[in-house]
């Protein structure tokens, strides 16, 4: 769990830097995309080099490690929302209505102003 906190935080305060003048879904975005990794590359290294019973006890490593990141930035996005860092103001509409719906056409727009 530290390792994948840690680099949401820190992910945060790069993206949080004036210099890089990004907007605050974009923020988001950047945060979602720097700390969720590609397990998949791990968990096919480990059907290559470990054999046995050894696989099963690697994959749940790998398995661990998806579920911690899915948690922790779901815990995220949550926060997002209600901060207002998304592209849906949560005074706008729920978070259950936000999480399902479609918002590209406003990222679209923004980027138009």
């Amino acid at each position: 769990w530290f390792p994948i906190v840690m680099t949401t935080c820190i992910m945060i305060l790069l993206t949080s830097v004036e210099y890089f003048a990004l907007a605050k879904p974009e923020r988001v975005a950047v945060v979602i995309e720097a700390v969720y990794q590609n397990t998949a590359l791990g968990a096919t290294m480990i059907l290559k080099m470990f054999h046995g019973p050894h696989i099963a006890d690697a994959m749940c490593v790998v398995v661990l490690f998806q579920l911690s990141q899915g948690t922790v930035l779901i815990v995220f996005g949550v926060w997002a929302h209600f901060m207002n860092w998304t592209l849906v103001s949560p005074r706008e509409m729920s978070l259950f209505r936000a999480f399902f719906g479609n918002y590209q056409d406003r990222a679209g727009a923004q980027l138009l102003d």
